[in-house]
Parts: C-alpha cells; sequence; structure tokens
C-alpha cells in the first residue's frame, strides 16, 4: 500500500467478519465461524481489508463456495 496507512492494534475476528458479510451481499457462498474471543494483532487494517476482499472476490468468481478459517 502506497496510502500510508498507519498499523494500529485491530480485531482480526471482526474485520474478517466484514469482509465475509460484504462477499456475502454480493451473493458469495462464503462459510465462516467466527470465534468468540477478539484476537488483536497491530496491522494497517484497510490494507489488510482489501486483501481479503480481493481474495474472497476471486475465490468466489473462479469457484462455487470459500470457506474462511482462522488457524
Amino acid at each position: 500500500g502506497e496510502e500510508g496507512e498507519s498499523a494500529q492494534a485491530s480485531d482480526v475476528v471482526a474485520l474478517v467478519d466484514e469482509v465475509v458479510q460484504n462477499a456475502r451481499r454480493t451473493g458469495a457462498h462464503v462459510y465462516w465461524q467466527p470465534v468468540e474471543e477478539q484476537h488483536l494483532l497491530t496491522l494497517r487494517p484497510h490494507a489488510i481489508r482489501r486483501a481479503l476482499s480481493n481474495l474472497l472476490t476471486n475465490a468466489a468468481r473462479y469457484g462455487t463456495e470459500v470457506w474462511v478459517d482462522l488457524v
């Protein structure tokens, strides 16, 4: 990213859930079971959100189902 976004503590579960919900609204068949606890990581949330969104969009475009899991 050339956006110049600063890294900050972010809840990865909430971020992934947001991206998954957006993908589902576009009709993608995305399977995701969020965990209950927060997972805070220091990252650039807008950049990660864009990257995850691109991955889900491509997976949905070239596949029939998308499975998302945090390990």
